[in-house]
């Protein structure tokens, strides 16, 4: 399979219980959202290791089917890193229900091995401002609704087998003869 191009951000984990984990996303999320207000962009994977989160960019997923890349996730290794502890994603989203006009939506979700799940979301304005009052938290532990579309990747991964090798774009070395002057 051709390696895939994406860019990624590495933010340190401070150490949390799984239930604050949450609110550090929230908070990246919060500054994605005000970074680009006026963009629609800023969405990321997002994969939990013991003492970094890895930002993945979803914008360069092009093809790549998400669902089987988020669940590749959730098995992933990379150079030196700790084995993923919860993937999801972060950032800006649209959501919509079937004939109705899409929201612009700032979203946290974040997914555990044993399918536990934390979520957070806040309607955006037409400029990419937080609505007051639209904020809405919800988690597997408090009984609600898995949201439609989000998670089940730990379940898919280890069904599929499916992995992902997360590392540095390798640049070939040419010799000398192949130097075009």
């Amino acid at each position: 399979m051709e390696p895939l191009r994406l860019s990624v951000r590495f933010v340190s984990l401070a150490p949390t219980d799984e239930r604050e984990e949450i609110d550090q996303i929230v908070e990246i999320v919060r500054e994605m959202i005000s970074r680009d207000a006026r963009g629609p962009g800023g969405s990321a994977a997002v994969v939990m290791r013991t003492d970094r989160i890895d930002l993945i960019d979803l914008s360069g997923l092009g093809r790549m089917p998400f669902h089987p890349f988020m669940a590749g996730l959730t098995r992933s290794t990379t150079d030196g890193a700790a084995p993923p502890l919860a993937v999801g994603v972060a950032g800006r989203f649209r959501f919509g229900r079937a004939g109705q006009r899409e929201q612009p939506v700032g979203l946290a979700f974040l997914e555990w091995p044993d399918c536990r799940w934390d979520l957070w979301q806040v309607l955006l304005d037409p400029r990419g401002a937080e609505v007051p009052e639209t904020e809405v938290r919800r988690a597997a532990v408090d009984g609600d609704a898995l949201p439609n579309g989000l998670g089940r990747w730990w379940s898919l991964g280890r069904r599929l087998r499916m992995s992902l090798q997360l590392g540095p774009v390798l640049r070939p070395t040419l010799s000398p003869s192949e130097v075009v002057h």
